[in-house]
């Protein structure tokens, strides 16, 4: 995290634990409802939710020493970024990888919907379909 500003935080290993067990439980029933093949966008999105849901991260402080209080959504969307840029390098797709990464550097540029988008993480339902939609926005084309 401390690419992202973030110099310290407490990581909860239940709630990690926590995260990975629910996100394993929709993954599996979806791999049933889609024949085991489940679109990257899902994968990731679900796995994004329940970070953000299950909120494994607390007492956070910038390199500043400022308190951060939106660690889990902030840390949510970071995971996205990694999940997809492992996902096309995963697939020897460069191409694919480099126009996810600017689409996703293109909705952190758009400051006022990305604040919008964090804002309705914290305050707002926010469930894992909105995380799917969000990084259908964000792949590349076929």
């Amino acid at each position: 995290m401390l690419a992202n500003g973030i110099s310290s935080y407490t990581p909860s290993q239940i709630d990690i634990d926590q995260v990975g067990l629910s996100c394993g439980k929709d993954l599996e029933k979806m791999a049933i409802f889609y024949n085991d093949s489940i679109d990257v966008s899902k994968f990731i999105g679900y796995a994004c939710f329940w970070v953000r849901k299950i909120k494994p991260y607390h007492n956070a402080t910038t390199t500043a020493g400022n308190p951060f209080k939106s660690v889990n959504e902030y840390f949510s969307i970071w995971l996205a970024k990694e999940l997809g840029e492992m996902h096309w390098k995963s697939h020897d797709e460069p191409e694919k990888c480099q126009q996810f990464i600017d689409n996703y550097e293109a909705f952190l540029a758009d400051k006022e919907f990305f604040d919008y988008v964090v804002m309705s993480m914290k305050a707002r339902t926010f469930g894992p379909h909105h995380y799917v939609m969000w990084l259908k926005s964000l792949m590349p084309s076929s």
